[in-house]
């Protein structure tokens, strides 16, 4: 968030597991972008987010789901504006304190954006 440090941007996806919160995040072509191109151009493109500044890594793991071989690479960054909107890939967006307690009681997280925030803060 650009103004409050201690709110994160979480998500629910509309054509997979639509009722967890998780992180925003797409695709990456290694072959023609970078993991920070990626998350630029996907924050755009689902949430007509920009970036301002540098994007800064959390982690980076290697999942088997779907029966396939994906390296996940969790960035950190700013939002140039806190307006966000959704696209036909995302049902909910919102932001959201870093404990997630302004989240509904019972509302299902996904693993990486707890991961995300297990990350000690600079």
């Amino acid at each position: 968030h650009p103004e409050d440090p201690d709110r994160v941007l979480a998500v629910r996806h509309s054509y997979i597991d639509h009722d967890r919160w998780g992180l925003p995040g797409g695709r990456c072509r290694p072959w023609r972008e970078s993991a920070h191109a990626a998350a630029r151009r996907e924050g755009r493109e689902e949430l007509d987010l920009r970036i301002s500044g540098e994007l800064w890594e959390l982690a980076t793991a290697q999942s088997t789901l779907e029966g396939k071989r994906d390296t996940i690479t969790l960035l950190a960054g700013t939002a140039a504006a806190p307006t966000v909107r959704t696209s036909i890939e995302l049902r909910d967006a919102r932001w959201t304190r870093t404990d997630l307690s302004d989240l509904p009681p019972g509302d299902p997280v996904s693993r990486w954006l707890r991961r995300a925030l297990a990350v000690p803060r600079a």
